[in-house]
């Protein structure tokens, strides 16, 4: 692809025809061939350089027409295309630029573009980060800044974004006008009217989303925030002292009960076959699906622990722990003795894979087990991260612009596949599935993964049993004991809320 650019680039400036950009009877810019190569990147499914019309056209709040001409004729978009440019590439052939739109030719050796409508003339907007690979978020968000002049966008890594914007809500001070959320943070910040209603992005957005990320921000009925990417949960399994046991690795299709040898098979005195955080309700869910709970929080916002689901799980997992088939610590301490070669299976998240990829440990991730018990999967969390707009923002339109560049195949394949994120537009999903084996397990792991609720109830239920869990685990309290305790506090807290 570099040396295929590279030559076009030494006589594109030459031979090859330049793109003239109109904006309302005016001349706005012209691209040569070379200057559109520069900025372009593969498109997944057309294997050829390529760039969206967010990134080459004006910034638009509205778009009156949209007309794409070349030496043979012209062609006017008919439908209402002022929220839909993101959707829009253009594509190299090899001579020329055709126009894609929703992964289809629409045109072919394009010229020129003209545009009638409202461009939005300067503003400044500010942005708040978090989480692994702020410093790439940074450039793809300065990239934007520089691909429209006039356009300001500040961006500030704020470790706990939650937290500061409801403090800084609260003591009247001034708002960024986006924000980056989990799931888990919707409910807090809808209740503060910190954010608002993204129904109307949504709906024009969501046909390039994977499915999964569908409902990742919803919460009463409505769209909080845009999915950006997600991790999810995984069996990380070392390499080499698989092959010193003579041990096969595992099947993308493998079972709770081969897990459960293999975790035998590896433990002696200076192994510990499988590690887990057993003491957190985040790693403990999975389980309480995989032994037939449907869902973590019900219709009404309820949360029940003590049904048989619950009461299986929590047994299996002690019984285990006693046998010593699993293994019980603190995050830091498992991934301690991973890094260090002394735990042969950990669970863990995807968002651990650059750390042990730089340590350069032979290492791979099979995604959780089937259950075969019950006859369901152990079903990893799904963790979307997203942005959501502020409600008193003066730039929603501008807001919305850059969201929507973020979520472009462009942008989610440069930053996903250097963090090993998941992304959520499709086209960039579908690419980096075949990146390597790393990314497949991943993707195996989206299709039988749980969606963190955006309940409130979900994070009481979190604290709540990281306390009682630890009672079970460490032989203070029974399982009967602890699960009737758990209940009475759960129930309490929800009936407070529905007041």
């Amino acid at each position: 692809m570099k040396r295929y650019v590279f030559f076009l680039l030494i006589l594109s400036s030459l031979v090859f025809p330049q793109i003239r950009i109109h904006l309302n009877g005016e001349l706005y810019a012209s691209f040569q061939t070379e200057e559109l190569l520069k900025i372009s990147y593969d498109l997944p499914k057309w294997n050829g350089p390529g760039v969206s019309f967010l990134e080459i056209l004006p910034l638009m709040e509205e778009i009156g027409s949209l007309t794409l001409e070349n030496d043979r004729g012209r062609m006017t978009i008919d439908d209402d295309v002022s929220n839909k440019l993101w959707d829009f590439y253009l594509l190299w052939n090899g001579k020329n630029w055709d126009v894609l739109r929703e992964n289809t030719v629409i045109f072919q050796d394009l010229r020129d573009i003209e545009i009638v409508g409202d461009e939005i003339e300067g503003g400044e907007i500010e942005v708040w980060i978090s989480w692994e690979g702020t410093e790439k978020l940074k450039e793809e968000i300065k990239r934007f800044e520089k691909l429209h002049k006039g356009i300001k966008v500040r961006v500030v890594d704020v470790p706990k974004t939650e937290g500061k914007l409801l403090t800084v809500m609260k003591a009247g001070g001034k708002l960024p006008d986006v924000v980056m959320v989990q799931g888990s943070f919707i409910s807090s910040l809808k209740r503060a009217r910190a954010i608002q209603s993204l129904d109307y992005i949504f709906k024009d957005v969501k046909s390039a989303l994977i499915e999964k990320s569908w409902k990742a921000f919803e919460l009463d009925g409505r769209i909080w925030a845009i999915p950006f990417y997600l991790d999810t949960q995984m069996v990380f399994y070392n390499r080499k002292l698989f092959r010193e046991k003579k041990i096969p690795f595992p099947r993308k299709d493998w079972t709770l009960s081969e897990m459960e040898e293999m975790a035998s098979s590896l433990n002696d005195e200076d192994t510990f076959g499988l590690i887990w955080n057993a003491y957190s309700a985040y790693w403990f869910i999975p389980f309480q699906l995989g032994f037939g709970k449907e869902r973590i929080v019900e219709e009404d916002g309820r949360v029940i622990i003590d049904d048989e689901a619950t009461r299986d799980a929590i047994t299996y997992v002690y019984d285990s722990i006693k046998k010593k088939t699993m293994h019980a610590m603190e995050r830091d301490a498992m991934v301690s003795f991973f890094a260090r070669g002394k735990a042969g299976m950990i669970l863990g998240g995807s968002f651990m894979i650059p750390e042990f990829k730089r340590l350069d440990l032979d290492f791979s991730v099979a995604p959780y087990p089937f259950n075969e018990r019950k006859g369901k999967n152990i079903s990893p969390l799904l963790d979307f991260k997203g942005f959501s707009i502020v409600r008193k923002t003066k730039e929603p339109v501008l807001a919305r612009r850059l969201i929507e560049y973020l979520i472009s195949v462009g942008v989610q394949k440069r930053f996903c596949e250097n963090f090993y994120k998941l992304p959520v537009n499709e086209d960039a999903f579908k690419a980096l599935k075949e990146k390597d084996e790393i990314f497949e397990t991943a993707f195996e792991s989206v299709k039988i993964g749980y969606i963190i609720p955006t309940s409130r109830m979900y994070r009481v239920y979190k604290s709540t049993m990281w306390k009682l869990l630890r009672l079970v685990f460490s032989g203070k309290m029974s399982v009967e004991e602890v699960l009737e305790k758990g209940q009475k506090i759960l129930d309490r807290i929800w009936k407070e809320g529905t007041k």
